[in-house]
């Protein structure tokens, strides 16, 4: 029951925040090792963080990557201690260390929007000091997470809330996605069962 409740609700984020099912579900499998620490909020938490990669249009797994240099004190207490030099002292490092992580690419969002800072305005050096102080390496994925406005970015999280399907429309949409030859192949099984 509880992997139908957790398909179901995989299913109904992706069909809300626009993500094909088949590349909802690989995402999971592919970041059940790193939310794994979550317990049963693992899927909950992999929602929001697959509505943040649709949000930013960084993958999941460079937004996993992103985050996780912030599950220890140490790393948290370091970034933000980077972070708060270049734009003004808004990061917190306890913050940083108990968020989830879509809370936490939200708050690296909003920490850059406080600053006042215009990150299309800005010297192709500052747009590097402020990705390497958030422990971003790639400049296409700082680009993704820093222009983005906290306001687009929480709208897209917000089409996670409440997304589970019925069981019904769960068959459906998994009927739409299966291709011509995947529909003959069960209709020969259920045929064959039914034989």
């Amino acid at each position: 029951e509880q992997a139908t409740a957790a398909t179901r609700q995989m299913a109904g984020t992706a069909q809300a925040i626009g993500m094909p099912i088949e590349e909802m579900m690989r995402g999971f499998q592919q970041s059940a090792p790193i939310l794994a620490k979550y317990g049963q909020d693992a899927p909950a938490v992999f929602a929001k963080v697959a509505a943040a990669s649709k949000a930013t249009g960084v993958s999941i797994q460079g937004l996993l990557s992103i985050t996780e240099q912030f599950d220890t004190f140490e790393g948290a207490a370091e970034a933000a201690g980077r972070l708060n030099a270049l734009l003004g002292g808004t990061v917190n490092a306890l913050e940083l260390l108990n968020a989830t992580e879509e809370d936490r690419i939200g708050i690296l969002i909003r920490s850059f929007e406080a600053s006042g800072k215009n990150w299309q305005a800005m010297s192709r050096f500052e747009k590097q000091a402020i990705a390497n102080a958030a422990g971003i390496t790639d400049m296409a994925e700082a680009n993704a997470v820093f222009g983005q406005s906290s306001a687009a970015y929480e709208e897209m999280l917000a089409k996670t809330e409440a997304t589970a399907m019925s069981q019904e429309q769960l068959e459906a949409a998994t009927r739409a996605q299966m291709s011509v030859q995947d529909k003959l192949n069960t209709l020969m099984q259920a045929f064959s069962v039914s034989m």
